[in-house]
Order: structure tokens, then C-alpha cells, then sequence
């Protein structure tokens, strides 16, 4: 049985990465990057492949001719300005939302799809199945991690009792790690994070906004029904206190 193992960049998924190298399970795995991460995911990326020998498999969306396909690229060719997830709003027109998450659709699980379609010339065996970095501490974001469709989705570290505490604890005594706040998550800004959160996030890099402004005015949408980037950017100049959870949150196959 083929296992699939979405590897978000995140300490969680890292994690889900080296247990089932230990456990000797025939594994691919694969980096979908939507141009969006964060510099120090690719690097730490790149640095769990290294680290533990490895071979990572590095996609990114493309527009074909008439289609939806996609690149493979490495650490030194990755998208690092939003490129993919630009071109796919300017195709639609239109930018994603909480409703409608046709970013995580199109930018990771179909091109990881189309990328295993080539790589078993269409015949992906049935009963392949994609592992989602999910932790039993977080077991109710498995009912909702992301609709595969052509694969079945399990969650390791559920089934395994790995929670944050667990998880934690490995990095504090790995000889590498992510060097990021767990707050700041993986994707630059992602509109699911709770409002709080982003709203902390652009008191300490104020310019991350101005890649989700420019993509809300150029199409004359929002990220989210609530409130715009234009908006989260002026809430973090204001002598206010956010819970980082105000604003609820939302999770996503792009998990940590």
C-alpha cells in the first residue's frame, strides 16, 4: 500500500514525516508550495529531507494550455512571492474565502493528484491513501482536513496518540528545527487563521499585507466576508488587544 504523505512544511506533519520513515512505510512524499510559505518552511523543507535522507517531491500549480497542471520545482526554483496562488486568482478573477477554498483544491490536492497520475501513468493504485499531519489533540480537524477525492485520508498521528505535547517535545530535542512561532503557521497570512492571530502577526511584519491587498483590489474581493487585509493592517496599528484566537480559525488540508 502506497502512502501518501502531505507534508505541509509544519512541525506537525514533520513529525507524521519521521514516523513513518522509522516505521519503514512505503511513503511519497510530497511539498505542494502555493508561493505563499513562509522562507523559513522551505528551508526547514528542505532541511527535513536532508537531515533525515530522504527524497521530497517539490510541486507547484500551473495554467496549462486549457487545464490546470503543474510544475515540479526544488528549494532553489520554488515560487517564493505568491506566484502560483497570484496566477490562479488572476484566472478566476476572483480570491478564494472560507466558504470556498478553492486555493487548498486547486494549488495542493489536484495538483498532488495530477503529479501521481503521471507518476503511475493514470493508474494510481486503488488502494493508495494521502496521510494528513493532524494530531489526536486536534482530532475533530480530521473530519474536515480536505476533500482528496481520489484518495483516502488517514491521519497517523491520530491513531498513533501523538499530540502537541509529544510533538513538542521531539523538536526541543532535534538537532534542527522550523524557525517559526507556532502562531505564525506556515502559509504567509493564510485568511483561515483566526483574526487575532493575524491581526499579531501584522503588528510584527506589517508589509506581509500588502500581497493580500493588492490581490483583494485588483479583483475586487475579499479573502473574508468580515473584514479585508486593508482592514486587518489598520486593526494592527491600533493601541487594541486581540485574543490570537478572536475570530475563530479555521482548519484546512494545509495543516501544520
Amino acid at each position: 500500500m502506497k502512502t501518501v504523505v502531505s507534508f505541509s512544511g509544519g512541525r506537525t506533519s514533520a513529525y507524521m514525516l519521521k514516523m513513518l520513515l522509522d516505521r519503514g512505510q512505503d511513503i511519497i512524499p510530497v511539498f505542494a508550495n502555493t508561493g505563499k510559505e513562509r522562507i523559513e518552511t522551505l528551508d526547514f523543507v528542505r532541511d527535513c529531507g536532508i537531515q533525515w535522507g530522504v527524497h521530497i517531491t517539490w510541486l507547484e500549480w500551473r495554467l496549462g494550455v486549457d487545464f490546470d497542471s503543474y510544475a515540479i520545482v526544488t528549494h532553489e526554483t520554488a515560487s517564493r512571492n505568491g506566484e502560483p496562488f497570484e496566477a490562479l486568482i488572476n484566472k478566476a478573477n476572483h480570491t478564494p474565502g472560507v466558504r470556498v477554498r478553492w486555493c487548498t483544491d486547486k494549488l495542493k490536492i489536484r495538483v498532488i493528484r495530477r503529479y501521481l497520475n503521471d507518476l503511475y501513468s493514470y493508474k494510481i493504485p486503488k488502494d493508495t491513501q494521502i496521510a494528513i499531519g493532524i494530531r489526536e489533540d486536534e482530532r475533530k480537524r480530521a473530519n474536515n482536513g480536505g476533500d482528496t477525492r481520489a484518495f483516502k485520508s488517514v491521519y497517523p498521528l491520530v491513531a498513533a496518540g501523538i499530540t502537541k505535547d509529544i510533538v513538542d517535545e521531539y523538536w526541543r530535542n532535534s538537532p534542527f528545527d522550523l524557525k517559526l512561532d507556532s502562531n505564525a503557521g506556515n502559509c504567509d497570512l493564510c485568511f483561515l487563521k483566526a483574526k487575532g492571530k493575524l491581526v499579531d502577526l501584522l503588528r510584527k511584519r506589517p508589509e506581509a499585507a500588502n500581497w493580500w491587498i493588492d490581490m483583494e483590489e485588483r479583483t475586487n474581493s475579499t479573502f473574508s466576508a468580515r473584514h479585508s487585509y486593508k482592514d486587518l493592517l489598520a486593526m494592527s496599528k491600533l493601541p487594541l488587544k486581540f485574543d490570537v484566537e478572536e475570530g475563530g480559525g479555521v482548519s484546512c488540508f494545509c495543516t501544520d
